[in-house]
């Protein structure tokens, strides 16, 4: 009988998976190994995604916890912009407590 209340475990999205009678089985990494990879050609491809996202007649709006993955969207946010002083980020997020909100004001007051 089939029961839809089955629990699915969570799926790495770098992976590619098989579907057996048992479950997913893992097939292989989606991760492309590149010898030319480096720090700044990350950079570098951030940054232009950032700066596609960048026009001064809209503001941005940045989900900042005061974690390190939204710390460093509002850095990219802030090199990608440079000088410009046109881009307004509006930062917003429900704080569990007062040192997380304050680890995110002082990030923002930075950027």
């Amino acid at each position: 009988m089939y029961n839809p209340f089955t629990t699915v475990e969570r799926l790495e999205d770098s992976t590619e998976y098989r579907l057996r009678p048992t479950g997913f089985v893992r097939s292989r990494s989606l991760f492309a190994q590149d010898p030319h990879a480096s720090w700044e050609r990350l950079h570098r491809a951030l940054y232009r995604r950032f700066r596609a996202y960048l026009r001064e007649d809209r503001p941005i709006a940045v989900p900042l916890s005061g974690g390190y993955d939204s710390r460093l969207i509002l850095a990219c946010l802030r090199g990608a912009a440079g000088t410009s002083g046109g881009i307004r980020t509006h930062a917003y997020h429900e704080y569990r407590g007062d040192a997380e909100r304050e680890i995110a004001v002082r990030a923002a007051e930075q950027c």
